[in-house]
């Protein structure tokens, strides 16, 4: 890792963290990023893992578990994004126009 990076994916739990949740951090991690405000409500910093985590029950167990979780990634990009003041310009929704 030797750039700045948002980076999303899927944890199937270790020792650490022994439950299956997708997760997003951002490295360098910036200043304030676990006070930002994220979506969907069940998503959460957590401290000792040092990134936002939806657990997949919350996910499973929603009433629109697709969008909850594209919610999550965007939501944890857009922080991450800001907190770390990247040119806003560079920061696309992803969709081809």
């Amino acid at each position: 890792m030797n750039e700045e990076l948002v980076e999303i994916g899927w944890w199937s739990g270790s020792d650490t963290y022994p439950k299956p949740a997708f997760y997003s951090f951002t490295y360098p991690q910036p200043k304030g990023i676990e006070k930002t405000k994220i979506s969907p409500a069940s998503a959460r910093w957590d401290s000792q893992m040092g990134e936002f985590l939806l657990d997949y029950d919350d996910l499973r167990n929603a009433k629109n578990p697709d969008e909850d979780l594209l919610s999550f990634f965007e939501s944890t990009y857009k922080a991450g994004a800001q907190c770390a003041d990247w040119e806003p310009t560079l920061v696309g929704s992803g969709r081809p126009e």
